[in-house]
């Protein structure tokens, strides 16, 4: 237990210090192997031959497979969260605007892993090393809609949620139904089948505060 405390820590220490030059090549070198071949069988030697560099070079930017994942997890969490807030921005119908929110969180992870072969063993190694942070981001997503939500109730553009139910509750099963579909048969890898699901998501929940 103080094991996963400690290196969810140093994820959370990790914000500060952004890649260049090799240690960027090898961190997508990293992103497009565990893709392909998942995070237990991927090498740092598997990284460093993809990234062209020596292994020892590998070492100079990361302490290890697992700091390269936690790397990478922080990679897609700057750039996801940059993709939220620009959704958040963008103009629209609800539906349109909450289908490119729930996109700009889901869709960013879909776009890289969501066709691999991989994906329990990713999410199991996102579990063990990753999981305060993970669960630190999921709060702070599910505070991002329900913000966005009340925005548009004070504007008179839905209502408030059914007797019963609180807005965080439709959020989160909200979120929980776009978690699942990416480990649907028909959608695995298919950004479009992805994104349909997602806007039926969107519009279910918009239906629910009618």
């Amino acid at each position: 237990m103080k094991k996963s405390v400690k290196e969810n820590q140093i994820f959370q220490e990790k914000v500060a210090e952004p890649l260049s030059g090799k240690g960027e090549s090898v961190l997508l070198a990293a992103i497009d192997l565990f893709a392909r071949y998942g995070y237990r069988k991927t090498s740092i030697d598997d990284i460093a031959a993809a990234a062209n560099v020596a292994k020892r070079t590998v070492y100079l930017h990361f302490e290890s497979k697992a700091d390269v994942f936690r790397a990478m997890a922080l990679y897609l969490l700057e750039l996801t969260r940059s993709r939220v807030e620009t959704a958040l921005k963008s103009e629209g119908s609800p539906a349109d605007r909450l289908t490119a929110l729930l996109y700009a969180n889901y869709g960013t992870a879909f776009e890289r892993f969501g066709a691999s072969d991989h994906v329990q063993d990713l999410e199991a190694a996102g579990t063990e090393l990753l999981q305060a942070g993970i669960l630190a981001w999921e709060q702070e997503y599910e505070d991002y809609i329900v913000a966005f939500l009340r925005g548009l109730k004070r504007k008179g553009e839905i209502g408030g949620p059914p007797p019963g139910l609180t807005l965080a509750q439709i959020v989160r099963m909200t979120m929980r139904g776009a978690t699942a579909a990416k480990h649907e048969a028909a959608i695995k890898g298919d950004l479009e089948a992805y994104r349909k699901r997602l806007r039926e998501l969107a519009l279910f929940l918009l239906a629910a505060l009618r």
